[in-house]
């Protein structure tokens, strides 16, 4: 029991530099095919979906997965993105958006931006307000209600038909319905 009292801290980072000061490091490989595939169909197929339907996609999955280099993130949202779509939108993703994929070198943000492209309106509104704040910038909610227009305050299209009231925002009150 001796050397195993106390606590344990772990730091993930994707920058060597902080991995160096910390100390230890392990690096993280990618993943087997077999395990690439298993997430992408954790993710990308809802439980129990239709035999015929999982036969017909199947073949669109397992190329999804191939371009996304055994990449957790990569394959997770791809799969996200695949999730609940009509046989028809997977064929139009494998028709349209797969190719964009390069072979090999750096995928993340190519599919991160096919993702994005995909958001419903307010969503990308969201994200583009939230763009103008700094990295690591803590947000206070007060804050992104002041980005409202006309007195009427909508969360970025999320909550709709709000009236913001600034006294009782500075009261520290909030929003009235």
């Amino acid at each position: 029991m001796g050397e195993n009292i106390g606590s344990k801290i772990l730091i993930t980072t994707r920058s060597s530099a902080v991995a160096e000061i910390a100390g230890m490091t392990y690096g993280l490989k990618e993943l087997y095919e077999e395990m690439s595939w298993f997430l992408f169909k954790r993710v990308a197929f809802k439980p129990r979906q239709q035999q015929r339907l999982y036969l017909n996609l199947e073949e669109v999955g397992k190329e999804t997965v191939k371009k996304c280099t055994n990449i957790p993130l990569a394959i997770t949202t791809l799969g996200r993105f695949l999730y609940g779509k009509e046989e028809s939108m997977w064929l139009s993703f494998k028709e349209n958006e797969l190719p964009k994929i390069p072979e090999g070198g750096d995928i993340i943000m190519v599919i991160l931006k096919i993702s994005y492209h995909h958001f419903p309106s307010p969503l990308k509104n969201c994200f583009a307000i939230c763009a103008l704040f700094p990295k690591d910038y803590v947000m206070d909610y007060k804050e992104l209600i002041y980005l409202h227009t006309d007195g009427k305050f909508s969360f970025l299209g999320f909550v709709t038909a709000m009236t913001v009231d600034p006294l009782h925002i500075l009261a520290g009150n909030g929003c009235q319905a």
